[in-house]
């Protein structure tokens, strides 16, 4: 979180409208905003969260490489204190990952789209709703993304 302190009523706001306006989000849009939440330290209200999980479903074949590490990245982060919300979003949320993850080629992430995608899945890891549930591909990649960060982190240390 950036430190930052948000007045209530101004999240609010922006959750209702963001709410109103996410069937219309491109797919920077659904990653923005929930990038905007994370990084603000905000919890995540459930109705905005399911809303851009749906939008983020319908657009998934569009999203670029960045756009689903912020997503990713995001939806690990942000929490949804009230298990109610967690559990009724879980198969939402489960959807949108599993479905970003068909259009993900690792080999082609930068350094902070990996860093991103191993904090989401290291999260994922401490949150039992999350880590019992991955899909099959979210498996893979999260393979993937270890074997890309043992990788680079051995080439950024090599001394020659």
């Amino acid at each position: 979180a950036l430190g930052l302190v948000v007045e209530d009523a101004v999240v609010k706001a922006f959750v209702e409208r963001a709410i109103c306006l996410a069937g219309e989000f491109n797919t920077q849009g659904v990653a923005n905003t929930l990038w905007a939440i994370a990084t603000l330290g905000l919890e995540a209200d459930g109705r905005l969260v399911g809303a851009l999980s749906r939008r983020g479903i319908a657009l998934s074949g569009q999203f670029k490489a960045q756009e689903v590490a912020n997503t990713l990245w995001a939806l690990g982060v942000c929490g949804l204190s009230d298990a109610t919300h967690r559990f009724g979003l879980l198969a939402a949320r489960l959807q949108l990952l599993d479905t970003l993850c068909e259009h993900v080629d690792s080999d082609d992430l930068s350094d902070v789209e990996v860093s991103q995608l191993h904090q989401f899945f290291l999260s994922c890891s401490l949150d039992s709703l999350m880590a019992d549930r991955l899909p099959p591909r979210l498996l893979a990649l999260n393979a993937s993304i270890g074997h890309i960060c043992r990788s680079r982190f051995q080439q950024a240390t090599d001394v020659h």
